[in-house]
């Protein structure tokens, strides 16, 4: 593999994250908050929605990575050295308190090594990337 991740990689992670963002914004003014661990660490539906959507997206494009989501996500792979890492929702406290900084991130992996990472803001639809 070359030191660039492949562009049909990015351009499916962009999609993934701007949906998962999508979804974000629909369910702004109508969710619930669950506590995790802690009361500070919380969660909520549109976590889960998010990570499903997004997991959803870049698996039917890639059904041989693996995958590690904040929100209980862990799919192994046998066959592929591609591991996907979501956070369908950094700055959960930021969301919930209607504080609009909180954004979808999402990192790639191939064979342990980060290779490429995606930051999509939903509220200013600003979306940034790298490889």
């Amino acid at each position: 593999m070359s030191e660039l991740v492949p562009a049909e990689l990015m351009s499916i992670g962009i999609e993934a994250a701007r949906k998962g963002g999508e979804i974000l914004q629909d369910w702004a003014s109508r969710f619930s908050v669950q506590e995790k661990s802690c009361a500070a660490d919380v969660v909520t539906e549109a976590d889960f929605e998010s990570q499903q959507a997004i997991y959803t997206l870049i698996h039917s494009a890639f059904p041989t990575h693996a995958f590690l989501g904040e929100e209980g996500l862990n799919k192994p792979s046998d066959d592929s050295p591609y591991r996907w890492i979501i956070d369908p929702l950094d700055g959960t406290s930021n969301y919930v308190h209607g504080f609009p900084y909180y954004a979808v991130s999402i990192g790639l992996e191939h064979a342990g090594r980060l290779v490429g990472g995606i930051i999509y803001d939903p509220t200013r639809d600003d979306l940034y990337h790298a490889s």
